[in-house]
């Protein structure tokens, strides 16, 4: 090779028959930068699908925690103000936390399911009610509180002391 980088002949040492050296190459070929961005796109893909499985299981777990919170809260309320206090579901999309006067129960707060949240259980109607010493009742009994987005779920239990576990 010239020092311009142009092909030379140079004999072969076996053949006797000049070889052509080529000039190094730089850069990519076309089928090289259809790979690269053939594997760029995989890659993206499967970074997409987990970011949104992650993305919908933490708006199951803070529709949960969100729920937890909002029990606890009733029954630090009703300790504090000498009201009873209750946690009632409203629809499948909602509930409320409320306060019993001398005329019925009052809303306090209203509280909205995150959009494709419901409630897969319990029924409208359903709660938990905290009286004046802290203590819970259910209304049903066995109350438990399961929360979907359609393809994962939550159960919250709440115990008569009013401590929230999340399954």
């Amino acid at each position: 090779m010239t020092r311009s980088g142009q092909t030379s002949e140079q004999p072969s040492p076996s053949a006797g028959t000049p070889r052509l050296h080529r000039r190094p190459r730089h850069g990519m070929t076309m089928i090289e930068i259809l790979i690269v961005l053939a594997v760029i796109g995989i890659l993206l893909s499967i970074g997409f699908v987990t970011y949104r499985r992650l993305n919908q299981s933490v708006t199951v777990e803070s529709a949960a925690s969100e729920l937890s919170q909002a029990i606890m809260e009733a029954r630090s309320q009703a300790l504090r103000s000498g009201n009873d206090f209750r946690v009632i579901v409203n629809d499948n999309t909602s509930y409320s936390v409320e306060e019993s006067t001398s005329s019925g129960w009052a809303t306090r707060r209203s509280i909205d399911l995150s959009s494709g949240i419901t409630f897969d259980a319990p029924d409208a109607g359903s709660s938990v009610e905290f009286d004046t010493r802290g203590f819970a009742n259910f209304s049903p009994t066995d109350l438990v509180f399961r929360i979907t987005d359609g393809r994962q779920s939550r159960a919250l239990v709440a115990a008569m002391s009013g401590n929230t576990r999340v399954q």
